[in-house]
C-alpha cells in the first residue's frame, strides 16, 4: 500500500537540509520512520509562515496551545484532500530546558510537549483528516543513535567498546564544549572514533538503517517507545 508521510524537522541530522542543487539530502530521521514503513515516501516540509490556506470561507486557523502553535504553519501543505496519509513531527526535546533537566524533570517536560502537540493534532485530524504522530528524542536524535549496539555491528562490524553505549542513552547530558563530557553529540563522536569515522549525518543514518526497533523501544523506553507505539498503532488502522 503506497503512503505519503510529511515529515517537520530541525536539523541537518535529523531531518535533512537542501542541497544546492535544490534537492533534499535526507538526515537519520527518514531512516528510523522507514523501519516501521519501509516503503513510504517521506516529504519534508518547511513552514509556511503566511499561512494563507483558511479553514474555509469566514474561518480562520484557531491559535493552538503551546508548542501545538507551530502545527498551523504546515497547514497548507497539507490541507489539500490526500496529500499526505501521515504527518510527523519531530523535535528535541533539549529545546525545552538545553537538556539540563534531570531524568523526572525531562520526562515532564516530554509529557506536557506531547499533550501539547496532541491538541494540535487533534485539530488536523478532525479538519484536514491527517493523522500525526510526535517524534520526540528525550535529549536529541543522537540519544536514539546510542542505543542500539547491534546497529554498530551491522554499520561498522564490531560492537562499540571503547567506549561502549551508555546503560540509558535517553537521559545523559554533559558539556558540549567539554569533548570529554557526555553531551549525546561528544559521546557519540568518541563512539564513532574508535571505527576512524566521523558523527556526520551520512554515518547516523547508517547506524539508524541498521537499528531494531524493539531494542530502540527497550533502550529508550520513554521517549522511543512511545513513538513506536503510535507508529505501530497507525500501521494497524491502514489493514
Amino acid at each position: 500500500m503506497s503512503m505519503r508521510i510529511a515529515l517537520v524537522g530541525e536539523g541537518k541530522n535529523d531531518y535533512g537540509i537542501e542541497g544546492r542543487d535544490g534537492k533534499w539530502l535526507p538526515g537519520a530521521a527518514q531512516s528510523l520512520i522507514h523501519l516501521f514503513f519501509p516503503e513510504a515516501e517521506i516529504v519534508p516540509l518547511r513552514p509556511d509562515k503566511k499561512l494563507r490556506t483558511p479553514l474555509g470561507p469566514g474561518r480562520n486557523v484557531p491559535k493552538l496551545r503551546g508548542q501545538a502553535n507551530n502545527l498551523r504553519h504546515f497547514i497548507p501543505a497539507i490541507a489539500p484532500k490526500g496529500a499526505f496519509d501521515l504527518f510527523i513531527y519531530y523535535q528535541d526535546l533539549d529545546k525545552r530546558h538545553s537538556g539540563k533537566a534531570t531524568p523526572h524533570l525531562a520526562k515532564r517536560s516530554f509529557q506536557e510537549l506531547i499533550a501539547d502537540l496532541d491538541e494540535g493534532f487533534t485539530f488536523l485530524l478532525n479538519t484536514y483528516q491527517v493523522q500525526g504522530v510526535p517524534m520526540i528524542p528525550m535529549r536529541m536524535l543522537e540519544n536514539w543513535l546510542l542505543a542500539d549496539e547491534n546497529a554498530y555491528h551491522k554499520a561498522f562490524g564490531t560492537k562499540p567498546t571503547k567506549p561502549k553505549l551508555p546503560g540509558e542513552p535517553e537521559f545523559i547530558w554533559g558539556d558540549e564544549q567539554n569533548p570529554a563530557s557526555d553531551h549525546p553529540k561528544n559521546y557519540i563522536q568518541r563512539v564513532m572514533a574508535q571505527y576512524n569515522e566521523d558523527a556526520t549525518t551520512e554515518n547516523f543514518i547508517l547506524i539508524a538503517e541498521a537499528a531494531e526497533i524493539a531494542t530502540l523501544e527497550h533502550s529508550c523506553p520513554n521517549s522511543f517507545a512511545p513513538f513506536a507505539a503510535r507508529m505501530k498503532n497507525f500501521a494497524a488502522l491502514r489493514r
